[in-house]
Parts: structure tokens; C-alpha cells; sequence
């Protein structure tokens, strides 16, 4: 399940939620929706209500963990699923996709005003345009680490000096900027 304690240690949010990989639970910025992706499916619940507001299936080969993002300024989420890049809406509607050249996804990463994405899809990471889902650039990681350079986990920060994306590849931990 999941819950969420508060400073006194007092469980003050409990939902009947089951994933074997808790990090592909997610809530929403602003606590409305919880996005759990179990194992080919996307399912969105009311985060008040905890009902299950639609399900959306996945091309998944495997479980393992992956992250989503969900864009509360367009209502969609976007994800990587072992096929394509998707936007898709609430409803499970695609919106846009890319299909990507790998096997597997991971993770897609966003910094909140940019209007590009990145996500991993084990042999690299690749930057999209957020409009139209076409790359823009691509990095592979197997030039970082040798052949069994495998990127999985992904996050986007933003300093003074532009966009820092850490990239875990079995490993190391690669820190690449926007380019």
C-alpha cells in the first residue's frame, strides 16, 4: 500500500495501492491523481477518491522501474514504454508518439518551461522536442562507460549554467549538459 505520515509519525493518507516496484507510483505536483505502473498498464486514480480512473496498456517487455511525466499545464503525461515515446491523456488517448529504436524505456524528464524532453531507452538519451516529439539530439552510453553501458535512471535539473541531466548506466552516474 501507500501511505504518507506526517511529522508527528501519525499515517494521515492511506491508499490500497500494490506495484512490487514502489517507485513506479507516482502523484501528481498538485496530489489530485496517482499514476502506478503495473506491469503493462498505466492506471491513473483519483488520489481523494482512490477509484481507478482509466488504464492505459503499455508495450512492456519486462517490469522493472520507470517514471513518467505528467504535464498539469497540457493535462497529459508523457512516457516511455519499450516501443515509443508517448503523450497520451487521461482518457488513454495518444496524443503524439515516437517510436524509439531500443528494445526498452525507462525514463522520461522534463524541466518545468523547457520545451523539450529527454528520456532513456537503455543504449542512450535522447532529447525531444516537446511539440512534436523529434529528437533533437542524442547521447549513447556506450561512449561513456563501454559496451555494456545500459542508461536506466534519468533525472533533469536545471542550474545558472543550463540544464545538468543524470544519467545511471549500470555503472556510473554520467552527468551530460543540454547538448
Amino acid at each position: 500500500g501507500l501511505k504518507i505520515w506526517d511529522d508527528e509519525m501519525n499515517v494521515y493518507y492511506n491508499a490500497n495501492l500494490n506495484n512490487p516496484l514502489p517507485h513506479n507510483i507516482k502523484f501528481s505536483k498538485q496530489g489530485s491523481f496517482i499514476f502506478n505502473i503495473n506491469q503493462d498498464q498505466l492506471e491513473i486514480y483519483d488520489a481523494f477518491s482512490q477509484k481507478l480512473i482509466s488504464s492505459i496498456s503499455l508495450e512492456l517487455k519486462n517490469n522493472h522501474e520507470r517514471n513518467i511525466y505528467n504535464d498539469e499545464t497540457d493535462g497529459s503525461l508523457y512516457l516511455v514504454d519499450d516501443a515509443a515515446v508517448k503523450q497520451v491523456d487521461f482518457s488513454g488517448n495518444i496524443i503524439k508518439s515516437f517510436k524509439h529504436s531500443s528494445a526498452q524505456g525507462y525514463d522520461i524528464a522534463y524541466t518545468p518551461g523547457d520545451d523539450h524532453l529527454y528520456f532513456s531507452d537503455g543504449i542512450g538519451i535522447v532529447k525531444l522536442n516537446k511539440s512534436n516529439l523529434k529528437p533533437l539530439s542524442w547521447a549513447y552510453t556506450k561512449d561513456f562507460s563501454g559496451p555494456n553501458g545500459w542508461a536506466a535512471g534519468l533525472k533533469v535539473v536545471r542550474d545558472n549554467y543550463g540544464e545538468k541531466i543524470f544519467v545511471f548506466d549500470n555503472y556510473n552516474i554520467i552527468v551530460l549538459n543540454q547538448d
